[in-house]
């Protein structure tokens, strides 16, 4: 039923390219919250003490990523069996923050600024984490052939027809210099990376590349015009939550669990996992599948059922417990934004 597997949680350690010794570990979100209040004032600074574009002790920075992580941790308190497209991977704990100098030692080593946004999640929050697909990912120790400093090259999307291209052209498809001036910070899956541009016209600004099924690289938009990466985790969060809406709703028809996941990718635009998001609403963890007889998809459409007639244990009040707590999140949420 899911189209991913559980992978290792690389951000549980920080790239070998990073002191170690710099890491400041932020083991949830309510710590996370607790480092964004605290850290300008203990902030000991470094040797990008005070440049422009570097800097975090921006009070409308602050004010918006407080606010993310405010709907983080709301989706993270409803979305208990991770149904959450890439949630199963990130399971909503960022990895260790990064101390100022640590970051600022990986800016020099590349002779680069981090964008303001990016920067103040790895700084004051975690150095990868949850995220938009499947997650954020930490600051690599090794960037391949790319060059970060490097002036990004596009200013529009950009694709060449394979099958129509000469030997030349296709040689040059997957050549580093495509990617220079960005670095990956999103696996948005099956070999595709968003990249966050530090250079040029476009720096701040998330594109996609995926060349790697000939889709060449192209924009984040939103509107027609480009987005970073504050704008791309309020997407990823108003959808969320508008998918736990919609199959919440959903769960109070007739539909059995086929129709309701039709329904529901028929309302959201995009992949949901529906199984799993039920569960979270009920608030009932689903067994090892390995050592049922039965497959997932039974499993949950018999829960579906016994949802709607209130015979699962503990029985009807934690339905309803379920709902509450479901209402509680999606109107704190919006009271965030």
């Amino acid at each position: 039923m899911r189209p991913y597997r559980r992978r290792q949680r690389a951000w549980r350690q920080v790239p070998a390219a990073l002191p170690s010794g710099h890491a400041l570990p932020v083991p949830s979100l309510r710590s996370a919250r607790h480092n964004l209040d605290t850290l300008s004032a203990s902030n000991t600074g470094g040797p990008n003490e005070g440049h422009v574009q570097g800097s975090i002790d921006n009070p409308d920075l602050d004010s918006r990523l407080s606010s993310i992580l405010r709907r983080v941790d709301e989706l993270r308190s409803l979305d208990s069996q991770f149904g959450v497209f890439g949630a199963e991977l990130h399971q909503y704990e960022f990895g260790p923050a990064l101390s100022e100098s640590c970051v600022a030692e990986f800016e020099r080593q590349f002779e680069i600024d981090l964008p303001a946004e990016y920067r103040a999640i790895v700084r004051r929050v975690g150095n990868g984490g949850p995220g938009p697909f499947y997650g954020l990912k930490p600051i690599p120790s090794q960037v391949g052939e790319r060059e970060l400093a490097a002036r990004f090259p596009h200013t529009e999307d950009w694709n060449v027809d394979l099958d129509e291209c000469t030997d030349e052209v296709a040689g040059d498809y997957f050549s580093p210099r495509h990617v220079d001036g960005t670095l990956p910070i999103i696996d948005f899956g099956c070999g595709h990376d968003v990249l966050l541009v530090l250079t040029g016209i476009q720096r701040g600004t998330l594109w996609l590349d995926e060349r790697a099924s000939d889709g060449g690289i192209h924009r984040f938009q939103t509107k027609g015009k480009p987005i970073g990466l504050f704008d791309l985790y309020d997407e990823w969060l108003d959808e969320a939550f508008a998918t736990f809406e919609a199959v919440s709703q959903l769960m109070m028809t007739r539909m059995n669990l086929e129709a309701v996941s039709d329904a529901a990718r028929a309302s959201t635009g995009g992949f949901v996992d529906v199984g799993p998001i039920i569960a979270s609403i009920a608030n009932v963890a689903p067994p090892d599948f390995r050592s049922m007889r039965s497959d997932e998809w039974q499993w949950y459409e018999s829960l579906l059922r016994n949802w709607r007639l209130g015979r699962y244990v503990p029985g009807l009040m934690a339905a309803h417990r379920g709902w509450r707590r479901l209402s509680n999140a999606l109107i704190r949420s919006l009271d965030t934004r």
